[in-house]
């Protein structure tokens, strides 16, 4: 049987409400998630090799990204053999002050990791985690660095954001609305209407125009949200953390960067971290700063980045893939 495609329903019927339970405010707070097992490759005729089996990839994506504008990648996991689990956190309207993303973001990962170990019996995985969601997992695993060591495979994560702790609010929100938005535009509307631009160059500058609105529109949505993220980001410590988390508790921590990002530029993330992590933890491909989303021609090498350390894993603690891991 040739492999079926998966569609967004395949994807949006796997997706539900959960819970949990937020001692400090005395009521319930909900976010929503879903996970692709074994089962959904198995109904459509795509081969997941059994050491992947209860093994997922957990897509944690950043700010303003829906589960609509992440169901390209979702689909491109499954279809490479890898279970996919991911959380998507809400955006929220213009009037929703309550929603604190520092906070809430931290507890969502919390409870779907309890969720996906002790439900549905999950054994390892690989936390995907880009941009924003960087902080939620290193606050997450820092808070209680030994409770999630035997689950967690590897941190991969995907333009991180601000580590050079210089950067305040005025120069990060110029770096969103100048370089990100008005130049990201002006190059895609230059690719366009260009008279040496190919077909794949105006597939492409579409792709990218598009990502560059629905991203923007999503982020000025819930405006107060969007600030308090912002304060979040750039007085929130990260380096400090990540270099405990990689040399004490000896996390396998991973980066992928673009090097035509320009809301992060690459040269601050790889100078604050390149003493903390080997050549081998850091992955440099062209791109901007969520073309794993929107550019199909960016996954490719994600994917081969993610086969590359689950297999330094595997070999780190001695396990078989041709045979899967032991308990497979």
């Amino acid at each position: 049987m040739s492999p079926a495609k998966i569609t967004n329903k395949v994807i949006c019927d796997a997706t539900h409400d959960l819970p949990w339970n937020s001692p400090e405010e005395g009521s319930i707070r909900k976010y929503r998630a879903f996970y692709l097992p074994s089962s959904i490759h198995e109904s459509h005729g795509i081969a997941i090799p059994e050491c992947r089996r209860k093994r997922p990839i957990l897509l944690l994506a950043g700010t303003s990204i829906p589960l609509s504008d992440r169901s390209d990648l979702v689909r491109y996991f499954v279809e490479a053999g890898y279970e996919v689990a991911s959380i998507i956190n809400p955006i929220g309207g213009p009037f929703d002050f309550g929603i604190d993303p520092k906070k809430d973001r931290v507890d969502a990962l919390r409870d779907y990791l309890d969720w996906l170990i002790e439900v549905a019996n999950v054994r390892e995985l690989l936390i995907v985690a880009q941009s924003y969601s960087a902080y939620e997992t290193v606050r997450l695993l820092f808070e209680n660095p030994h409770k999630y060591e035997k689950n967690i495979l590897g941190i991969v994560f995907i333009n991180p954001p601000v580590l050079n702790e210089g950067t305040g609010v005025i120069q990060h929100c110029s770096r969103f609305v100048w370089h990100h938005v008005l130049k990201g535009c002006s190059g895609a509307v230059g690719n366009l209407l260009g008279k040496d631009s190919t077909v794949n160059d105006r597939s492409f500058a579409r792709r990218e125009m598009a990502g560059i609105v629905r991203w923007t529109c999503n982020t000025f949505r819930n405006p107060v949200r969007t600030m308090k993220e912002v304060l979040d980001i750039v007085s929130y410590r990260i380096k400090d953390r990540l270099a405990v988390l990689v040399k004490k508790h000896q996390y396998d921590i991973n980066l992928f960067l673009q090097s035509d990002d320009q809301l992060l530029p690459i040269d601050i993330t790889l100078g604050q971290l390149q003493e903390e992590l080997c050549c081998d933890n850091i992955k440099i491909v062209p791109g901007g700063h969520n073309d794993v989303f929107f550019q199909a021609c960016r996954r490719n090498e994600l994917i081969e980045f993610i086969r590359l350390i689950m297999l330094r894993t595997v070999d780190k603690y001695g396990r078989g893939l041709d045979t899967g891991l032991p308990g497979a």
